[in-house]
């Protein structure tokens, strides 16, 4: 959605729900469609609390979180994500612009570029389709570098495990990047088996 258009003329943050129990300087218990937005985010949650001394939100129940170019569900969440940071428990994720989705057992956001998998899988496929996937024990996306970086990453094609590298950094933008390309090996009659390494 717009978020700009969303949110009140001042920038201020905006939360509506059916219902709430309030204890001034203390806490809010909000409940029932519980929508809290400003220009930068959009909570969507069936219960939500929110402390008034740190600013911390919990989250709970069909959870979502949505960003300008990141989409979170989960089932529970807590953090302060009115400035992007939290995370959020059995999560699946989208991020439109460069078409990467997936889903984790956590996924924390640290700041509004940056946020990070823990025993995620990815995937570009189109749809629903999961033609190929790389699961990994760790996985981070930093938008301000353009880059995943995955630890423990398994490609799998069908559901068929292909190929392990114990760390991989890759590129989410179309951009052209400089780094070490993948080792070349060749075969010929004159020279016998050949290998090159390109940067």
């Amino acid at each position: 959605p717009e978020l700009q258009t969303l949110a009140g003329s001042d920038g201020s943050t905006q939360i509506s729900a059916r219902r709430a129990n309030v204890r001034p300087d203390e806490f809010a218990e909000i409940f029932g469609d519980v929508l809290i937005y400003n220009r930068q985010v959009l909570l969507r949650a069936d219960r939500a609390r929110l402390s008034f001394t740190d600013n911390r939100l919990t989250l709970q129940d069909n959870v979502s979180i949505i960003e300008a170019n990141l989409c979170i569900n989960g089932v529970g969440a807590s953090g302060n994500f009115l400035i992007g940071q939290g995370s959020v428990d059995q999560a699946r994720f989208l991020q439109p612009q460069s078409n990467l989705r997936g889903s984790a057992r956590e996924i924390r956001l640290s700041g509004r570029q940056r946020f990070e998998l823990s025993e995620g899988v990815v995937t570009r496929c189109p749809g629903e389709s999961d033609f190929w996937q790389i699961s990994s024990r760790s996985l981070v996306a930093d938008q301000d570098q353009s880059a995943l970086t995955v630890k423990g990453m398994v490609l799998r094609v069908k559901q068929v495990p292909i190929l392990y590298l114990p760390y991989l950094k890759i590129p989410v933008t179309t951009e052209r990047q400089s780094g070490v390309l993948p080792i070349g090996l060749s075969q010929n009659s004159r020279n016998g088996v050949e290998t090159h390494l390109e940067y």
